[in-house]
Parts: C-alpha cells; sequence; structure tokens
C-alpha cells in the first residue's frame, strides 16, 4: 500500500532520523561516562543510569514516528517507507 513520496515527508523522516542518531551517539557517550564516573557512588551511580536510559527511550517513543501517519516506526533506522502507512520516507 505505498503512497507517492511528499518532500516534506521525506525531510521530516531525515530531521527525525538524525535525532535519533544523535540520541544513540550522545547515550552512548552518557553511557560510558556514567559507568566509569569516579565521584559518583554505586547507589547514586545505578538511578542515574536508569534515569538516562528511561529518558532516551521516552524521547525515543516521541520522536522516533512517521512523519505522515504518527505510526511508530519499529527499529530500523534505515527504512525507505513507513511500514504503518507505506508513504516514502527516502
Amino acid at each position: 500500500m505505498q503512497r507517492e513520496r511528499d518532500p516534506k515527508v521525506v525531510e521530516e523522516f531525515r530531521r527525525r532520523r538524525r535525532r535519533q542518531l544523535i540520541l544513540a551517539a550522545v547515550l552512548i557517550a552518557g553511557m560510558l561516562w556514567l559507568t566509569q564516573a569516579q565521584g559518583a557512588s554505586e547507589q547514586t551511580r545505578g538511578p542515574m543510569i536508569l534515569a538516562v536510559v528511561l529518558g532516551a527511550l521516552a524521547y525515543s517513543w516521541r520522536n522516533w514516528r512517521c512523519p505522515a501517519c504518527n505510526g511508530y516506526l519499529g527499529k530500523s533506522a534505515f527504512m525507505s517507507f513507513c511500514p504503518g502507512c507505506g508513504v516514502p520516507l527516502k
């Protein structure tokens, strides 16, 4: 059920994908830093890591939506069309 390519949808998908990739890079760097943080005790490190992960998941769940139908896009960052509505994303 593929639809016509809309340049506005394609551009918005690019922006959302870019934000997802930046989030992944920041999350990895933050997790590495938090696991190696010397000033934080183990009692504070665990909740900090949990808060970072939950925040990243919440942001990703809100950001990673189809620009056309607002459906969740799933796990792949390099898809060609929305699995829900079939709109081309590239």
